[in-house]
């Protein structure tokens, strides 16, 4: 074999293994989504508490199924911040908040000022744990070239309580 012959073979494996690679985090990132992230992002996008209750609901049913509600979501320096128990648990506090909401008159002062602190642990959640969530959905699903390292939640986000 020639050099122009070995150079083609090389870049015909490169671009097959590559392509698998991709195509594989593809599909597990589409599964992720209908399993589990679109439950949340209808939680964030929803505009009243008793439809956020209902697809909180379905994604915390949904990260039991999966068994997302315990272990690590990454392979190598696991830290707190990687423990899937503890994001399920803020997953569980925001629904009791929720449903502590929905017993309060929507027109009263407590009501705003309420919703307005849950509507931003929303946000943060889904800024932060879902990251989380998502990187041990892969890991599990076989994408673990996204887990070997734990998700770094973003320290200086003022505005998120938990970090």
């Amino acid at each position: 074999m020639n050099g122009r012959n070995v150079a083609g073979v090389v870049l015909i494996l490169f671009v097959a293994w590559f392509g698998y690679w991709g195509w594989f985090t593809i599909n597990v990132d589409y599964h992720y989504d209908t399993e589990l992230g679109d439950f949340y992002d209808l939680v964030v996008s929803s505009n009243d508490v008793p439809t956020k209750i209902v697809y909180m609901d379905k994604f915390i049913s949904a990260v039991k199924t999966l068994g997302l509600d315990s272990g690590q979501s990454c392979i190598y320096w696991q830290r707190p911040d990687s423990d899937l128990a503890y994001h399920f648990s803020i997953a569980l506090s925001l629904l009791a908040r929720l449903e502590a909401l929905n017993d309060v008159p929507a027109k009263s002062f407590e009501y705003s000022m309420s919703y307005g602190q849950v509507q931003n642990l929303i946000t943060c959640f889904h800024n932060n744990s879902m990251r989380v969530f998502e990187q041990a959905y892969e890991f599990r699903h076989g994408v673990w070239w996204n887990a070997i390292l734990p998700f770094s939640l973003n320290i200086n986000d003022r505005t998120c309580p938990v970090k």
